[in-house]
């Protein structure tokens, strides 16, 4: 297929061609390990959520099965069964059932389900999610519904953590990240009108994308990084005026020149407990590059403290897409909650994917 040409915001004319649109192997395997990784990892952090490292060690250990979600004081005294997932998953699914139902990534139809999302469960949202999904439900547009005069909003894990699923879309398309700039942007500004939350989309696609690219054995980290770098910093050029002094981009060309990288560095570099997109997206690849092919990595990202659950589902998801839905233990396959609804959104969304390619 012959490169396309894009032109960016800013009006400069990029090409796309670092961007692979091949795929040997997207197999059900692979699209049924995103769903379930974003579950499995959102459902073992879940109960630990903004959690020190520390202080998971010293209560639970090293965190391998699920415990029990009233550890959470969003989730206290409710009853809510062992391996339930939160807002993670369910906007995941939100975005997986949309691009199944309409063939693409159809913003009106992602808003609505955000809004059937909101009124099944909100205990637990990030506030500018809930916020932005609230205006929506009383009649602003999605175009407008992530606009707050809040300098706090926009800046967590809101957009990088539901968007694995586009990767696989865009596969099935033999398309690129470039193809869908302007729609993956305003998805972000959905619920997120800042431009670091833009680029931690675009880049958590990118990984996606570039995960479900290669065979495990052919895993390059530089190359995951080249990907995620490029992506990230395209992000940079949406809603210039909201940039700061924390540069997303900045921090995973940092973790590409510190690898290989020992527990203690990413703690201290991408600020441990954070959740913070600035930190907790660099600290989740960090994570992720140490042992891209072991479950090992899941059980390590969530024992890292900070927005464990955002962090688990982000991993879990390109652990699931780089090493098939085998890489997660049966016990946490089939320990999930709701997990007949896992497995059919997964199957369907592989099953739509093939009518695609």
């Amino acid at each position: 297929m012959k490169d396309l040409q894009t032109t960016t915001p800013d009006g400069e004319n990029l090409n796309n061609s670092n961007f692979p649109k091949h795929n040997l192997s997207l197999t059900e395997s692979r699209v049924r390990g995103i769903i379930l990784g974003t579950a499995i990892g959102d459902a073992l952090g879940l109960p630990v959520e903004t959690f020190s490292r520390d202080e998971i060690l010293q209560r639970y250990g090293r965190i391998k099965d699920f415990l029990p979600v009233d550890a959470n004081p969003f989730f206290r005294g409710k009853n809510i069964p062992i391996g339930t997932w939160g807002d993670d998953t369910q906007l995941s699914v939100a975005v997986a059932q949309a691009i199944l139902e309409c063939g693409t990534i159809n913003l009106d139809r992602i808003a609505e389900l955000h809004v059937v999302a909101l009124n099944q469960e909100s205990r637990g949202w990030g506030g500018s999610t809930k916020d932005s999904i609230r205006n929506i439900e009383s009649g602003v547009h999605w175009s407008e519904s992530g606009r707050s005069s809040d300098p706090k909003r926009g800046c967590g894990n809101g957009i990088a953590m539901k968007v694995a699923p586009i990767g696989a879309f865009l596969l099935a398309r033999r398309e690129s990240l470039h193809d869908h700039l302007d729609t993956l942007a305003s998805l972000a500004m959905m619920t997120h009108r800042t431009s670091m939350a833009i680029s931690s989309g675009f880049a958590q696609v990118a990984a996606a994308h570039y995960c479900l690219s290669v065979d495990p054995e052919q895993f390059n980290s530089e190359h995951f990084l080249e990907q995620v770098i490029e992506a990230s910093r395209l992000g940079r050029r949406y809603l210039p005026e909201t940039l700061g002094a924390d540069d997303l981009t900045e921090q995973f060309e940092r973790l590409a020149m510190e690898r290989p990288i020992e527990q203690s560095r990413i703690e201290k570099l991408f600020g441990a407990g954070s959740c913070y997109v600035y930190h907790s997206l660099p600290f989740t690849y960090a994570y992720f590059l140490r042992n891209p092919t072991s479950i090992e990595t899941l059980f390590d990202t969530v024992s890292g403290g900070g927005d464990t659950d955002s962090n688990g589902s982000m991993v879990g998801a390109l652990l699931g897409a780089l090493n098939g839905a085998e890489i997660f233990p049966t016990r946490l396959v089939h320990g999930i909650a709701q997990s007949f609804q896992i497995h059919e959104i997964a199957g369907n969304l592989h099953t739509q994917l093939n009518l695609m390619r």
